[in-house]
């Protein structure tokens, strides 16, 4: 199975151990197959391909980009991107100068999982985590996932909490 292993030169995990559920959902994101309402719709499991939350269409990319949460959610990590990014540019981000660059393919995953995670309580549960319930999610599994090691840990908790 091909998952997204090199970006940038870099082993998209690094030091860290994201596990197997995690690995399986870069992949299917990278490949653009997440279970969100446009593929469940080529399927014929649902009719509408309207998001929850903001009543657009519920793409991949516009789960992890598009949506005002989703949104939200990267403004407050100070990380530029665009509303219409195709997921393929996960693999370009830049680093932020506030953040370490060997680190920051983990952070994108794991950023990528908590938007994923929050969009299925919406969706699934009625559950409109908040933002920095989310936050604080993360970085709690950052911790999980062995990325307490000093250089990166210090900006993950300063960017990963709300001010």
């Amino acid at each position: 199975m091909q998952i997204l292993a090199q970006t940038r030169g870099h082993n998209l995990y690094g030091r860290t151990k994201p596990p197997p559920r995690v690995k399986f959902f870069a992949w299917l994101l990278s490949q653009e197959r997440i279970q969100c309402k446009t593929v469940l719709k080529k399927k014929h499991i649902v009719e509408s391909t309207v998001c929850e939350v903001c009543q657009a269409e519920e793409t991949p990319a516009h789960i992890i980009f598009g949506c005002p949460s989703t949104k939200q959610f990267w403004e407050v990590l100070q990380i530029q991107k665009d509303a219409n990014w195709p997921l393929q540019a996960l693999r370009e981000f830049p680093s932020p100068p506030h953040f370490p660059a060997k680190y920051f393919t983990t952070f994108l995953l794991l950023c990528c999982w908590h938007i994923w995670k929050r969009r299925n309580n919406i969706t699934f549960r009625n559950d409109w985590t908040t933002l920095n319930a989310t936050l604080v999610a993360r970085e709690t599994e950052a911790y999980l996932w062995g990325l307490n090691c000093h250089e990166m840990i210090g900006p993950l908790l300063h960017h990963c909490s709300l001010q």
